[in-house]
């Protein structure tokens, strides 16, 4: 929950990719330039809903070369969101205060990206997302990634590089094919998940599939097969070591392709639970579980939206970037 003095913040891997498969990745201190270059014209930063409603902007961009981090104030605005009602706490009078003409109701969120890969791991990165009610994780990954083709929109020839096949145009230079890069964003997997799993019951594990090559299942006239699914069963019962289980799923959907391990579960208090994971990283790829510090500091007064990167969170996420990485590196 937001409140002036405290807000939760995400630990999640920016993972870097290329299609088609083989092309280059461009280097995340490449992509931040484009990105505080692209953050300078509204036109082109500004991703709109289709009825021009809400809309997501960068409020304020920061490069800090001398930690490697790149600093984005993400700031959404929605035209249809309720006018905002204060009550006080004596009396329950209530007001109202309603937008004006052309007016949203705003919301920020802080976005820390670390400029180094991770150890042994290229293109992948560090970040940390101030969690906010109208930019969860996957509406941030959606906008990097429609940043991402704005940035390959101004300038195709970066995202050209010569053809693998070894082939050559007309003039003997080699033949230069297209590619693109996309951003995926994977939380950290929360100490809660082992708790919760251990406590209540596993109840199934699948393994799963969206890689073509990978389905190995002939196309119909109408319909062609977008995912595979390989349905895991344990011998002896699912009770006997339900973290141990998930640990070999990974182990196993790693070594045959199959990047998602689903796991069905309910806690102690009987409640269900799904999380998706990784099975490359072992990371969330859906919204539950995802590792969470809660900062709080009478220092930290914050509005809801703000207009510029908050100086005392940014040294806050700073600590947090610096601590983790100290942690990978041993």
């Amino acid at each position: 929950m937001r409140t002036q003095h405290a807000r939760d913040i995400l630990f999640l891997d920016c993972q870097i990719s290329a299609e088609p498969e083989m092309s280059p990745v461009k280097p995340m201190d490449w992509i931040a330039g484009q990105i505080r270059q692209l953050a300078q014209d509204a036109g082109k930063m500004t991703y709109w809903s289709r009825d021009k409603r809400r809309k997501v902007i960068i409020r304020d961009v920061e490069i800090d070369a001398d930690n490697q981090v790149l600093w984005l104030l993400l700031y959404s605005n929605d035209a249809d969101a309720p006018d905002a009602s204060f009550a006080h706490l004596q009396t329950d009078v209530q007001r109202e205060e309603p937008k004006a003409e052309g007016e949203g109701r705003p919301e920020s969120a802080h976005l820390a990206i670390s400029l180094e890969a991770l150890p042994d791991k290229p293109g992948r990165h560090l970040c940390l997302l101030e969690e906010a009610k109208t930019l969860p994780r996957p509406r941030v990954e959606q906008y990097l990634n429609f940043l991402l083709r704005q940035i390959r929109k101004d300038d195709t020839d970066a995202f050209r590089h010569p053809d693998r096949s070894g082939e050559r145009d007309a003039a003997g230079n080699p033949k230069l094919v297209p590619y693109r890069n996309s951003i995926e964003l994977m939380g950290h997997l929360s100490d809660d998940f082992q708790t919760d799993i251990e406590a209540g019951q596993l109840l199934g594990i699948t393994l799963e599939t969206g890689q073509r090559d990978q389905i190995g299942f002939g196309e119909g006239r109408r319909l062609i097969p977008t995912r595979k699914i390989v349905k895991l069963t344990p011998r002896g019962s699912w009770k006997d070591d339900a973290q141990g289980f998930v640990r070999e799923a990974l182990n196993m959907g790693r070594r045959q392709g199959l990047e998602t391990a689903r796991i069905v579960f309910t806690s102690a208090d009987k409640t269900s639970h799904t999380s998706l994971l990784d099975t490359e990283t072992g990371n969330v790829m859906n919204e539950g579980y995802i590792k969470r510090v809660r900062l709080h500091t009478k220092e930290l007064f914050l509005p809801e939206a703000s207009t510029q990167v908050h100086l005392v969170l940014r040294q806050r996420l700073l600590a947090l970037i610096q601590s983790h990485l100290r942690e990978l590196r041993g």
